[in-house]
């Protein structure tokens, strides 16, 4: 037993951390791929999403409960603030299952729950983009983007890659062929 003598220790919750910090860069995503009020919508759906999981961790959710959580007023101007109504957050959870870059949410019969494991894989690949951009540039970051997202829409077959031509790749990339050949050797040696 601790006395008062005896020193107080101290540990992380190491799962609870990365958790928290899982949820503010996908809240930034989020407002980052739409605006600010849906970025407070996935923040109180994830805060939902805490207070009572299913087995699988994850919280179906209504329009009624997200509404009955979410600030009164959105906005910085104060003289702009605005209350969100039942049929914009329905518009917003719309637009979150629909996007085009990543599917946020996923409606069921009524009922929504955030995708937070393709948010993340959205976030992780938004972060290896910005590392590739760096390490060779815009163009470079163009050819790499296509070749990963034509991996991730399944154009892999079981029987292996489907290649691309360097003149489809430059093509789809906005350049020539001469500018290409380089740059894909530079992330083939990467």
């Amino acid at each position: 037993s601790a006395g008062p003598t005896s020193p107080v220790l101290w540990r992380v919750h190491l799962s609870h951390f990365l958790m928290e910090f899982k949820h503010l860069a996908i809240e930034r995503f989020v407002g980052f791929q739409i605006d600010e009020k849906a970025q407070v919508l996935v923040k109180v759906a994830l805060s939902l999403q805490e207070e009572a999981p299913d087995r699988h961790g994850e919280h179906l959710f209504v329009v009624d409960d997200l509404r009955a959580k979410c600030p009164h007023e959105f906005g910085d101007d104060p003289a702009r603030k605005q209350p969100l109504d039942w049929k914009e957050i329905c518009n917003y959870l719309d637009v979150m299952c629909q996007d085009p870059i990543c599917e946020m949410a996923a409606t069921l019969h009524g009922k929504y729950k955030l995708k937070v494991r393709e948010l993340s894989n959205a976030i992780k690949q938004m972060i290896l983009e910005e590392v590739v951009k760096q390490k060779v540039g815009e163009a470079g970051c163009r050819l790499y983007r296509i070749l990963l997202r034509r991996h991730a829409k399944r154009a892999c077959t079981s029987k292996g890659q489907q290649k691309l031509e360097l003149k489809q790749l430059a093509e789809q990339g906005l350049m020539p062929e001469r500018d290409a050949r380089p740059l894909l050797m530079t992330l083939m040696q990467l």
